[in-house]
Order: C-alpha cells, then sequence, then structure tokens
C-alpha cells in the first residue's frame, strides 16, 4: 500500500504535463488559443491567490508535528495550500471548457494526488481542499477575464 501512496504522491504528478501536451496537440487551432489563454490567466490568479493564502495562514506539515518521516521527501515549510495538488488542479480546470471529459478525469487524479500527500504524512486535508478551492476560485476569475478578452478581441 506505502508504494502506491508513494507513486500517487510524488511521481503521478510527472505524468500530468504529458498526458495534457498529448491531448493538447490534438485540438483544433481555436481550442489551442483559447485553452492557452484561459490556462495561462487560471495559473496566474491560481498560483497568486495560492501565494497570499501561504502567506495568511501557516499550517506545519503532519510529519513536523508528529515527529515521524513521512512516505516521501517533504520540506518542514507550510504545507498550506499544497503545491502538488495545485499543480494538478490547475491542469485539470485548464481544460474544462475545450475537453470537459479530460477535465474531469485529471481533477480526479489531482484528488489522488492530494489524499495520497495526505496518506504520505506530508499535508493535511485542509491542504488538499485549500488547493483545489483556489484553483476552482482562479477558474472562475479566469472565465471572467477570458471572456472580457475574448470580447474585447472580436470588437
Amino acid at each position: 500500500m506505502n508504494t502506491i501512496i508513494v507513486i500517487f504522491a510524488d511521481y503521478i504528478i510527472f505524468l500530468i504535463p504529458i498526458v495534457v501536451l498529448g491531448i493538447f496537440l490534438s485540438l483544433k487551432k481555436k481550442q489551442k488559443i483559447d485553452f492557452l489563454l484561459y490556462a495561462v490567466i487560471l495559473a496566474v490568479c491560481s498560483y497568486f491567490i495560492a501565494f497570499v493564502a501561504d502567506i495568511l495562514w501557516y499550517n506545519p506539515r503532519p510529519f513536523v508535528l508528529s515527529g515521524e518521516l513521512p512516505l516521501v521527501p517533504s520540506g518542514d515549510d507550510n504545507g498550506f495550500p499544497s503545491g502538488h495538488t495545485l499543480f494538478a488542479a490547475v491542469f485539470a480546470m485548464s481544460f474544462f471548457f475545450v475537453h470537459r471529459k479530460t477535465s474531469y478525469v485529471l481533477l480526479f487524479v489531482a484528488v489522488l494526488i492530494g489524499l495520497a500527500r495526505v496518506f504520505a504524512d506530508v499535508h493535511h486535508y485542509v491542504d488538499i481542499f485549500a488547493s483545489i478551492f483556489v484553483v476552482i476560485v482562479g477558474g472562475v476569475i479566469a472565465f471572467i477575464f477570458d471572456k472580457k478578452l475574448f470580447h474585447a478581441c472580436i470588437k
């Protein structure tokens, strides 16, 4: 069981950009442009919100509190929000408007990565939920900006 936790907590994340690139290359030109515009705004918004959240709330990692070794290597810095989950969820949300099934699958993988990080003793559940919430908020902001940019380009 620990092997599965380690694979999801530390290694599955490397497959996400490869899968995203493969799907991105299969998109039509307009979808690629829409995807890139939305993805960039989403990533900037999400990482900015996460940066602010990291400053506002310090949540020591579980292994720091317990004194036990985690299953995967991790710094003893702030665990809030989860960077791994945030990374995976940003990719998942990026596809929401151009390839919804991919978005749902990648979001499920992001949740699995987050849960594995909890089971590996490097994050609390709140770190995972916060990351997903941050990306949803970032997605809404990106959608608002993307619509405005899209309409501005048409005029």
